[in-house]
């Protein structure tokens, strides 16, 4: 969106009535302080339409939308990132219970999966992709999967595994393991990005 520019608009306005001396006037001193007001006018229009869209939103703003939201937040994720968990989240319907809703929900609660569903057994297989969100335990993960997904189904999530010969591929032992600072349940998380 082009920029109004206030000061070049008055201006012309006023010297377009060819009655005003603009140059070195009380006119224009006059003009001036208005213009300093509606200066700040126009910044804050500025402001509140930019935060109007989450997509070009301030930090600010997007901070206030994860704690309305009950997001937690993750400083090592990118503004754009954030906004993006932001937008699946508000994005789920109440109605969104099909297959692709489900899917776009769990994306809303910060985790890109896989669904297998076992409709004779009411139950859900929740399969780990990536983590889009930050969430420091597996039961916060859990909880929040909890909160999207149908409550009269039951549902397992599905993280994989990793064996001592992945450890091991990843020139990993104890020691080099210890070394890192992270815990088994961040490891549980995300273990095949540590």
């Amino acid at each position: 969106m082009e920029r109004f520019d206030c000061r070049r608009s008055v201006y012309s306005l006023m010297g377009s009535l060819g009655i005003y001396r603009l140059q070195g006037s009380l006119i224009e001193a006059e003009l001036e302080s208005y213009l300093c007001a509606l200066a700040l006018v126009q910044e804050e229009l500025s402001t509140l339409w930019r935060d109007m869209y989450i997509q070009t939103a301030s930090e600010e703003t997007v901070a206030r939308y994860e704690r309305l939201l009950s997001l937690p937040f993750n400083p090592k994720l990118t503004l754009e990132r954030r906004r993006e968990l932001i937008i699946y989240r508000l994005s789920v319907a109440q109605s969104d219970f099909t297959h692709e809703g489900m899917l776009a929900s769990l994306r809303a609660a910060g985790l890109h999966s896989q669904l297998i569903e076992h409709p004779a057994e009411e139950r859900l297989e929740v399969v780990f992709l990536e983590l889009l969100g930050e969430f420091t335990t597996l039961d916060k993960l859990k909880a929040m999967i909890g909160k999207m997904l149908p409550a009269h189904l039951e549902y397992e999530l599905v993280i994989g595994e990793m064996t001592w010969v992945d450890f091991e591929e990843k020139g990993w032992d104890c020691d080099r393991f210890d070394e890192r600072d992270f815990t088994w349940e961040e490891f549980d998380l995300a273990g095949d990005m540590l």
